[in-house]
């Protein structure tokens, strides 16, 4: 995707961004063909990070975008990954989906059921006490599930660093 592996040098702008504009920290142009987003945003916290596709423009935004306001340079593949995990928490890039109800259900109930099995449904998180999205607590509450072995349910990834990428 966009020859990343074929880059010697990977650096990237971590942007401060008005979603409700679309308006971008220092004037960026968000389809500047040099400016590659990879699905790095946070729509929450307003930011997001761009890697810079084209080396022979890499000293040119480095000296572009340095001292602006609300951007930062990130230098290195591992900087990157750390970006990302700043800009969208660890315990945000993965989602839950259900594979199978039928068995989703079985095997909580089995799980239940079965006296030598800690699992009690009565500590699933309770959606109604805490004030988050719904998209959130279902995110919590399968994640939730799947710690507890309940079959039925597959992790996805939806936010892959850098790093895996290449």
């Amino acid at each position: 995707m966009f020859g990343l592996e074929k880059l010697k040098r990977y650096v990237g702008l971590k942007i401060k961004v008005d979603f409700t504009t679309g308006e971008r920290a220092g004037g960026i142009n968000p389809r500047d063909p040099n400016l590659v987003c990879l699905g790095w945003q946070n729509l929450e916290t307003g930011w997001e990070l761009r890697l810079i596709v084209n080396e022979e423009k890499i000293d040119e935004y480095i000296q572009k975008y340095k001292d602006v306001e609300g951007v930062e340079i990130i230098e290195g593949i591992e900087n990157i990954d750390k970006a990302i995990d700043e800009i969208i928490p660890p315990e945000d890039q993965e989602d839950y989906t259900v594979i199978m109800p039928e068995l989703l259900i079985a095997s909580v109930i089995s799980k239940h059921l079965d006296p030598k099995d800690p699992f009690n449904v009565n500590d699933i998180p309770n959606p109604s006490t805490v004030e988050e999205p719904i998209e959130k607590t279902r995110r919590r509450v399968l994640k939730h599930l799947v710690e507890q072995g309940i079959k039925g349910i597959r992790p996805i990834r939806r936010v892959k660093k850098l790093s895996e990428m290449l």
